[in-house]
């Protein structure tokens, strides 16, 4: 994901942005998962950071009161390329070991 002229990993980004939604946000650690991906959405030579969030059973609020709580908060608590951009929610894509299946979290956001 290149933002603001540097290169972030999507990897580097989901790590960073699972530990503030526990550490900041107080979201339950197993009852959660979220997907990021880069994507050219407003600027031809910027990624946006696109976050696809997946909430468990214990997360009772509705969905959008947790996008408003990360797109709120975030800012100026995690690094520049982590700061989300655009939030939906959705099934994590999964492939057979675990890893996020990024063309797939991409189309949730074209």
């Amino acid at each position: 994901m290149i933002r603001g002229g540097a290169n972030y990993s999507c990897v580097q980004v989901e790590t960073e942005l699972r530990e503030f939604c526990v550490t900041f946000l107080k979201w339950p650690v197993d009852d959660f998962d979220l997907a990021v991906v880069g994507h050219k959405l407003g600027s031809e030579h910027e990624d946006a950071c696109c976050v696809l969030l997946e909430l468990g059973p214990s997360m009772e609020k509705e969905p959008k009161v947790y996008a408003q709580e990360l797109m709120h908060e975030a800012p100026g608590k995690v690094t520049k390329g982590a700061k989300p951009d655009h939030i939906a929610f959705g099934e994590v894509p999964r492939n057979f070991k675990g890893a996020t299946v990024r063309p797939d979290v991409r189309a949730y956001f074209e």
